[in-house]
């Protein structure tokens, strides 16, 4: 059972190292998490082992032949809708981004402005899911197989970050994990 942040970065290097292989693109991995949320959709919020089982769907779950959304969105400005109007979002985006070429740019991963005028700098699944979870958990260390390192301020290094507890998560929050995932390096 996950409980930290730290707990959560170190469940997604595995899920990613189990995945590195994956054939899946972007769009597919977050159209199937998505689709598999659907599912949790009455609640307000789900626990921090859900989420990453929600992750794990993304690469494991069968990719959906639906196009359709399930629901209607009522108000995309908080709870599940707001998860919805970003994933949905951003499947649209990269979509765009395919049909312009983007996508193909051995240049995208120093960032490009999509049509939501939101920045990309991430495009495949892994990279996706280990920027977002060093960047809004904060839960990686210096020495994490992923080569991430602490940023230096006048020579001196920061200090790692702290381990905190995480009890569950609201949609807004499953909402914001994406954005960062999406725009953190």
């Amino acid at each position: 059972m996950l409980k930290t942040n730290r707990d959560l970065y170190l469940a997604v290097l595995d899920l990613i190292a189990t995945h590195k292989q994956t054939n899946r693109s972007l769009e597919q991995y977050i159209h199937t998490v998505l689709a598999a949320s659907f599912s949790h959709a009455p609640y307000t919020g789900i626990s921090l082992s859900t989420f990453f089982e929600l992750l794990r769907s993304g690469f494991e779950s069968e990719l959906s032949s639906n196009d359709t959304p399930p629901i209607s969105l009522w108000d995309a400005s908080f709870g599940f809708g707001r998860w919805f109007s970003v994933a949905s979002g951003q499947i649209r985006e990269l979509r765009v981004m395919a049909e312009h070429g983007a996508l193909g740019d051995p240049m995208r991963y120093f960032g490009v402005t999509g049509a939501g005028k939101r920045s990309w700098y991430n495009f495949d699944p892994l990279t996706f899911l280990e920027c977002g979870a060093a960047g809004y958990f904060d839960g990686w260390r210096p020495g994490d197989p992923v080569g991430r390192r602490a940023l230096e301020m006048g020579g001196v290094s920061q200090e790692p970050p702290e381990v905190i507890e995480i009890e569950g998560l609201y949609w807004n929050h499953v909402a914001e994990f994406f954005i960062s995932c999406q725009i953190y390096e």
